[in-house]
């Protein structure tokens, strides 16, 4: 009989980084025009493809949303928010080749993000405990990668989580993100 064959989720998220199922639960902050309500969700999530799935919220909790394209305006929801409108990163089970405009070459992508949403910072459920206690931090670590951020913080270093070594500031305002 053969051994069951890890998944690439299973071999990152447990094998490589360490993680114990019940490590990647939090509790977030959703949110719409109307109300706000609290509920648990993954830090990292495997989807139906073997991709994993990251969300994203901020320091306080709050979920990060985008606007969707598929989202109807007439129709808005109280009790459950489309998962294609939480913003989330997702890390490619499978790199996908594309074509870069600007250099004119072709490239591997690892992750998806929702385009034209902006990018975020990545808070593993220890610096929002850090924060939330008002606990000082001595020397706060950013690094590129959401994976090295929860690696950091899962050994209690405080590290925040960049998309990209030129994602360091918001879309809209070019500061550096208000959370860090």
């Amino acid at each position: 009989m053969s051994k069951k064959e890890r998944s690439y989720f299973e071999a990152r998220v447990f094998d490589e980084l360490g993680f114990k199922k019940e490590e990647l639960k939090i509790n977030v902050i959703f949110s719409n025009q109307e109300k706000n309500w609290s509920g648990e969700i993954d830090i990292f999530k495997e989807d139906k493809d073997g991709n994993i799935e990251i969300p994203v919220y901020t320091i306080d909790r709050h979920v990060v949303y985008y606007k969707s394209p598929k989202a109807e305006p007439d129709k808005p929801t109280l009790h459950k928010v489309p998962d294609d409108q939480i913003f989330k990163i997702v890390r490619l089970k499978t790199p996908e080749k594309y074509y870069d405009k600007a250099s004119g070459e072709d490239k591997m992508r690892k992750y998806n993000l929702p385009a034209g949403s902006g990018t975020y910072p990545y808070f593993p459920p220890y610096l929002v405990a850090l924060y939330e206690n008002k606990t000082p931090i001595e020397t706060l670590v950013l690094t590129e990668g959401y994976f090295k951020a929860a690696k950091g913080c899962k050994h209690n270093i405080p590290v925040v989580g960049l998309s990209s070594i030129t994602h360091v500031k918001e879309k809209d305002t070019e500061a550096m993100y208000e959370d860090v």
